[in-house]
């Protein structure tokens, strides 16, 4: 694709900033190059050490990890302990966020939500209910002097304002 001529035209590059060409000089094919370009890195070569470390000290001699184990205690035990991470995480992270938690729990779910917004408002609105209860006596002058009282205060308002 980068050395048949596949993009045409489409891409122009410079003959001094063509590192394809010095690319292209030492090319020859995916399969070898690439390949064998991979069997000699240092990653592979280490993952293969491990792997075959691995099969050593617990399939084939289990004794070598005892005694890498007690001669290596020091290294053994910070491995063990996943360098402390796992300490950090649990005391410093994790009781930090329980804190917070808590915090935001009592303040924002306690105070505010359940005890300002649901019951306060069934507070309210019982307060308020007792208040109204003596304006609903049941007789229909009542209720008739009521709205003469909002007629007026209204047309007051009106005449107020302009």
């Amino acid at each position: 694709m980068l050395f048949g001529g596949y993009f045409g035209g489409a891409i122009h590059v410079l003959p001094a900033n063509d590192v394809l060409a010095q690319v292209g000089e030492e090319f020859h094919g995916s399969a070898g190059a690439f390949m064998w370009a991979a069997f000699g890195a240092l990653p592979i070569w280490f993952a293969a050490l491990g792997v075959f470390t691995a099969w050593l000290f617990f399939l084939k001699r289990p004794a070598y990890a005892d005694s890498a184990e007690r001669r290596f205690k020091w290294l053994y035990t910070i491995l063990v302990n996943k360098y402390g991470f796992d300490w950090f995480y649990e005391n410093v992270l994790v009781a930090g966020a329980r804190h917070l938690g808590g915090g935001l729990w009592r303040f924002g779910d306690q105070i505010v939500i359940d005890d300002g917004l649901v019951n306060g408002s069934a507070r309210t609105v019982g307060w308020l209910g007792s208040v109204m209860r003596y304006a609903q006596s049941g007789y229909l002058y009542h209720y008739a002097f009521a709205m003469i009282l909002g007629l007026a205060s209204f047309l007051l308002w009106i005449l107020w304002r302009t």
